[in-house]
């Protein structure tokens, strides 16, 4: 049974205590009716209520580390509560400042030319670098796989040019 249904009951039975209804005899069918369906919004409403409250906290406690941008009104009052309509406008600007700053970082970065230590990771990250950059106009990847066996791909290639990169590959080798 329902938490809310004896108290929908009551709240039911009252409407034959109303001016308007007081003259009418109580039909105890229909008035347990209503309190179901009363109980059941009840029910609905507590849960909304826990709900909020439990976003709320969620909002308040990102207000801690936000600090004091988010305890102050526009209008410059610093309130004793967030203030949790900043909350989403303060977590985009440490998002774009985050982002600009990482930015920042990746122009600084160097990347190192390819050695014979390099795992596969490294050297696709390296390559995929200067690809990011418009350094590459076509590529062809050659390894192993796990198995041992031969792995090629390639951009926008044919075999024939697949086969004179090879060939600068060979040369490169060799000197």
């Amino acid at each position: 049974m329902n938490q809310y249904m004896e108290e929908a009951l009551q709240e039911a039975a009252q409407c034959w205590c109303d001016d308007e209804t007081s003259g009418k005899q109580m039909d105890p069918v229909l008035a347990e009716a209503f309190a179901k369906r009363l109980a059941a919004w009840m029910e609905t409403a507590a849960m909304m209520s826990r709900n909020a409250d439990f976003f709320r906290d969620l909002l308040d406690q990102c207000a801690v580390h936000l600090g004091r941008g988010a305890y102050t009104a526009d209008y410059g009052t610093v309130m004793s509560t967030p203030v949790r309509l900043k909350i989403p406008e303060l977590v985009a600007e440490l998002a774009a400042a985050k982002t600009k700053r990482c930015r920042s970082m990746n122009d600084n970065i160097l990347a190192f030319p390819p050695t014979e230590t390099m795992t596969p990771e490294q050297a696709l990250q390296s390559a995929l670098q200067l690809a990011e950059h418009g350094g590459l106009q076509n590529c062809l990847v050659v390894g192993y796989d796990s198995d041992g066996d031969l792995f090629i791909r390639s951009s926008r290639m044919d075999r024939k040019l697949a086969l004179w990169l090879a060939e600068q590959l060979k040369v490169y080798a060799l000197t």
